[in-house]
């Protein structure tokens, strides 16, 4: 790496508050202090820091280039990190600043000023922030420079992006159509129905709020950042009830970009999971003692009995630690993170119930580290938030049975760790720690249900796990004993709250829009290739039920609560029972036709379970091609189709109705714009002729976009 005469590489992180510490990109790569990310003839990226913790600061243990100011001097809490892109053949460099303080045995506040530099023989200032206060176990990164903009056109107008920064000039940007179609064809992300396109109106809105509440180029957002609740802005307080963009299969925001790939979309999705460092979940093992991945005997089959130290913290070797309270007094001694000093934050607050996970797409479509590792912090969480009792990680602690207080939070979580767990590179150490984290969680609900042959029952260890969860009876009581009769998850979590129910004798009702949750998470988990056949058997005989079983109304799946369990005597309701405890059981329309998007895109996942095609079918008639149409459109976050399905609504753009728009669909718009056929269906602007702009419109279609028809 010609890193002198190609490239004048140099960084600099400089952090001011009396006294003023510099961290040195080229210090770090002159020591060797880097890791290869990427590596080829055409790009190759570094990540330079010093993870080990070989150094002593104050008596514990610290990388060699850690800092640290005021009180707080000496301990060095803050960690720079820089990611450094090489293009050999235009000799330049693209740089992405981090700075964390995470480092189990360091982990106190600081409050400082940053400046940021680029380049080594004449130094540039990139960006500044002042009065920066910095929590322990958050991050910030910088990749833009907050010096400098570009003027980018969008259908709604020109916006304003700031510069990436980059050494030997920064390269004007570019807008990628990635195809969605071709993404989903992957399995990378959901199938979603390409049928539908976000209209100019809601994007221009959502941007609008976006802006107001997330300013794009401040370390933490700025401003009020993360108080955007309800205002398409990010939403700090995780445990925020309600329906918002960040709840959902992939967040609103990334799925409408996927959608259409358009610069507003691209900037709030990249912005949003760079913000999402300022929670504070951000563990990073410290110990060298500590091990990331379990022994061969105790379920793991590569990358086994690993040391942690540099890592996400797992709970592999501090089975007892509890990231929710770091105070708890079930905290073993030799398990504890002892924070030297962290205050609360009371707008930044991690919270179980609604796990908002922004990284997963900016990854797909950038391969950025940072995306990456922000995933897996935020999946370590996930599993050591939760401590060790019958309700998570049990019965060891170091198994990571997700919490089971309700559903709609243990499935947000199942998901976050099935992403983390299929996008982490092959035969690492952090893809071996979900993966045999999953098997524990997916082992232990099929054994609170009784479901026996698959291959975790099967398996001399996760049997333990499956055996565990027969004995809990947390979801599924000794009284009245087995499986609920409908199949619903549990025997009921919630008040009989619905005005609509006859609460007499109801001794404990559930929400169907959880299940639908807990659904659409078990079903990526499997076609992400994780054990959960037996799961999604056993949930979609109850939403196939509800949808096909004659004794029930299927209208009843736009519902809050549902009866689950009655009190004396103390046993399930039947499909028949439930109906007749609503007072409006037979009613024609859905109560909330929200929560019938959730359902259809649940039932896209069992569409291949017994009654899955009839019930599917009713609710694409019902709520995706009915009352949800406009919604689902406006929103496509659970626009979300079998497997085996194609759009279903047909194309106007298929011009040969084959049933797909591809190169022979092009090939037609062109001939008819040029007069070579008649002119028939190429005139997407109904303006009586066919032109250009038809056959644009059908090309933007094959690529995997939607297909806009009118002026």
């Amino acid at each position: 790496m010609q890193t002198d005469a190609n490239y004048d590489f140099d960084a600099t992180i400089a952090l001011t508050n009396g006294s003023t510490v510099t961290a040195r990109a080229r210090a770090m790569l002159d020591a060797g202090s880097y890791s290869l990310w990427t590596s080829g003839q055409v790009a190759q990226t570094i990540i330079l820091t010093d993870h080990t913790n070989a150094t002593t600061c104050n008596g514990h243990p610290c990388g060699a280039y850690d800092m640290g100011l005021g009180t707080y001097a000496s301990d060095k809490p803050f960690r720079p990190i820089f990611h450094a892109t090489f293009w050999p053949t235009i000799n330049k460099v693209k740089l992405r600043y981090v700075g964390e303080i995470a480092n189990t045995e360091a982990l106190a506040d600081q409050t400082y000023s940053v400046s940021l530099t680029a380049g080594k023989a004449s130094p540039a200032t990139v960006y500044t922030q002042s009065s920066l206060t910095h929590g322990a176990a958050k991050r910030w990164t910088v990749s833009l420079g907050n010096i400098a903009n570009w003027t980018v056109s969008t259908p709604g107008g020109n916006i304003t992006v700031p510069k990436e920064i980059w050494i030997g000039g920064t390269p004007p940007p570019i807008q990628i159509n990635h195809n969605l179609a071709y993404l989903a064809s992957t399995k990378a992300v959901y199938n979603y129905d390409t049928s539908f396109s976000v209209p100019e109106a809601t994007i221009a809105s959502i941007y609008t709020g976006w802006t107001a509440n997330t300013p794009s180029n401040a370390i933490i957002g700025g401003g009020n950042a993360g108080s955007g609740c309800g205002s398409y802005g990010l939403c700090g307080l995780m445990g925020t009830a309600g329906g918002r963009l960040d709840i959902g299969p992939f967040d609103g925001w990334s799925t409408q970009y996927l959608y259409t790939f358009d610069p507003r979309s691209q900037k709030e999705v990249m912005r949003n999971a760079e913000v999402a460092g300022w929670w504070p979940l951000h563990w990073r093992e410290g110990k060298s003692a500590k091990k990331i991945t379990r022994t061969a005997l105790l379920g793991c089959t590569y990358q086994c009995d690993q040391g942690g130290i540099g890592k996400i913290m797992s709970v592999t070797s501090r089975p007892t630690i509890y990231t929710s309270n770091l105070t708890f007094s079930g905290i073993a001694t030799a398990d504890k993170v002892i924070p030297i000093s962290k205050a609360t934050d009371s707008a930044w607050v991690y919270d179980s119930t609604h796990v908002q996970e922004y990284q997963t797409v900016p990854y797909i479509v950038t391969g950025d580290y940072w995306y990456l590792e922000e995933l897996q912090f935020l999946a370590a969480n996930v599993v050591a938030a939760g401590y060790q009792s019958p309700y998570s990680r049990w019965p060891n602690g170091y198994n990571h049975v997700i919490e089971v207080a309700t559903w709609v939070r243990a499935m947000w979580q199942l998901r976050t760790r099935a992403h983390a767990a299929y996008f982490s590179p092959d035969d690492t150490v952090e893809k071996s720690y979900f993966e045999v984290g999953i098997n524990d969680n997916q082992a232990f609900q099929e054994g609170e249900r009784g479901l026996t042959g698959s291959s975790l029952y099967n398996d001399s260890y996760f049997r333990t796990s499956w055996d565990a969860g027969a004995a809990t009876h947390l979801e599924i009581p000794s009284s009245p004993g087995g499986v609920p009769t409908t199949h619903f998850w549990d025997y009921g979590n919630s008040v009989c709250d619905d005005a609509t129910i006859d609460c007499t004798n109801v001794y404990a009702t559930g929400s169907p829009w959880m299940l639908y949750y807990a659904i659409i998470s078990v079903g990526r988990a499997k076609e992400l290739g994780y054990p959960a056949d037996k799961l999604l058997t056993y949930s979609a005989y109850w939403l196939n039920s509800m949808l096909t079983d004659s004794s029930f109304n299927p209208w009843l799946v736009g519902k809050y609560r549902q009866v689950v369990t009655q009190n004396s005597p103390r046993a399930y309701y039947t499909f028949a029972q439930v109906k007749a405890k609503y007072s409006d059981g037979n009613r024609t329309t859905f109560d909330t036709p929200d929560y019938a998007r959730y359902a259809f895109a649940a039932s896209s996942f069992v569409k291949g379970e017994a009654n899955g095609s009839a019930a599917w079918t009713w609710l694409n008639t019902n709520s995706r091609n009915g009352v949800n149409h406009n919604l689902m459109e406006s929103d496509p976050s659970w626009t979300i189709l079998p497997r085996n399905a194609v759009a279903l609504v047909p194309s106007a753009c298929d011009l040969n109705a084959d049933g797909r728009v591809d190169a022979l669909d092009v090939q037609s718009a062109v001939e008819q714009a040029l007069g070579m056929s008649p002119c028939t269906n190429a005139d997407l602007e109904g303006s009586g002729n066919c032109t250009v702009v038809g056959v644009q419109r059908v090309i933007n279609a094959a690529l995997g976009g939607s297909c806009r028809v009118g002026l």
